[in-house]
């Protein structure tokens, strides 16, 4: 409710020590939340964090090259894809979203 700044703060304080599930896949599910509902700008933070948090995470890079693509920031989300890519060279969808960005 607050959006996505101020809402980094809880999400790093509740990553530390906490019974929260701050895992990647749960964050994804947050930011994918947000993504469908209309909140894209938010959701490119909570992914952005995401990446952030998991650098290894293919996913967390694909997920975050989409909602570069729903705010129209297509260089930011080609640059996902490529980090999505190197991270898992099987990454299909990523491979599509680079050519449609073609």
């Amino acid at each position: 409710k607050q959006g996505a700044a101020a809402s980094e703060a809880t999400y790093r304080q509740l990553k530390q020590g906490s019974a929260y599930d701050a895992s990647e896949a749960e964050v994804n599910v947050l930011g994918y939340s947000l993504l469908r509902g209309g909140r894209a700008v938010d959701a490119v933070e909570v992914f952005r964090w995401n990446a952030a948090a998991f650098p290894a995470s293919a996913n967390a890079y694909d997920s975050l090259g989409e909602a570069y693509l729903k705010v129209g920031k297509k260089d930011q989300a080609a640059e996902s894809y490529r980090k999505a890519l190197e991270l898992d060279p099987g990454n299909v969808n990523a491979r599509r979203a680079l050519e449609k960005l073609k």
